[in-house]
């Protein structure tokens, strides 16, 4: 598997996450369970409540008030605990898998695999891979983490391992229902606006802007928590999501010209260092 991002299957799962699964036990200290998980080949992951700091682990306080909403995010594999802590999800290929059965391949993103032997996924192609309409999961590689570990201690990679387990648990998750045509819009509305820098995040290692990266982590998380909060159910979500997208787009629109305006060019890479952000709201009547 190259830096190039490989759609997840249930097939590759099997294939991949056993050196990744090594890897996570030797850097958080504790195992994460898999288990397998319906009739079909499907399997789980079950993450130690111990990595949920600053609360990086996905909630069911959006959805947990639809029976419906209930129900459909349990078949796909997500689980919780008696506090609304998800702390089991499926497999990246499972999840795929059971997206295009359930809701369709016209909707919702996938999950890809990356190799790249960083501490943290590049920003440009982390862009591009999102503006693809793809969610990737990043391996680091039983090398890289053995050479880290021994430069610089397991926690230095403590936080790439619980990304995999947020972008699961929370994106993976809060994404899965939106239709495919309003990614596409997404998509366009960034290289009308940006072409030849969106065109440079395809690059192996590219730089890109915080701003972007702002806007698909947190603004466009937040308008789905403002979706789920409303719909009674699947179709609801869908149909609400499509009702309200020009808040989104407007929400996209503002990140964009503060990215025109070099905003999201911080030599560290850090969001820390980036200056303030513009404010975006967002109400689902």
């Amino acid at each position: 598997m190259s830096d190039a991002v490989t759609l997840a299957t249930p097939a590759l799962d099997r294939t991949v996450l056993p050196e990744w699964l090594e890897s996570f036990e030797r850097v958080i200290g504790q195992p994460v369970e898999v288990r397998e998980f319906g009739d079909d080949g499907h399997q789980q992951l079950v993450f130690p409540a111990s990595i949920d700091e600053n609360n990086m682990l996905g909630g069911t306080g959006h959805f947990g008030q639809s029976p419906a909403m209930v129900a459909h995010n349990r078949s796909l594999g997500f689980e919780w605990t008696e506090q609304g802590r998800i702390l089991t999800a499926p497999t990246p290929g499972s999840l795929n898998e059971l997206l295009d059965a359930r809701v369709g391949a016209d909707v919702g993103w996938r999950l890809g695999y990356v190799r790249e032997a960083r501490g943290a996924m590049s920003m440009g192609p982390f862009l591009r891979r999102y503006l693809d309409g793809t969610i990737p999961i990043q391996l680091g590689g039983a090398e890289f983490v053995r050479e880290q570990i021994a430069r610089r201690g397991p926690g230095a990679l403590r936080f790439q391992f619980i990304s995999v387990a947020h972008d699961l648990t929370v994106h993976g998750l809060n994404y899965h229902l939106v239709d495919r045509d309003l990614i596409e819009q997404l998509r366009a509305r960034v290289f009308e606006s940006v072409p030849e820098r969106a065109e440079s995040w395809a690059s192996p290692g590219a730089s890109g802007p915080l701003t972007l990266g702002f806007f698909l982590d947190n603004d466009l998380n937040r308008y789905c928590y403002a979706v789920w909060c409303r719909a009674s159910g699947p179709a609801e979500f869908r149909r609400l999501f499509r009702a309200n997208f020009g808040q989104l787009l407007a929400g996209l629109d503002i990140r964009l010209r503060e990215t025109r305006d070099g905003k999201g060019d911080v030599p560290s890479g850090d969001t820390n260092d980036m200056a303030p952000l513009d404010t975006v709201e967002f109400r689902i009547p």
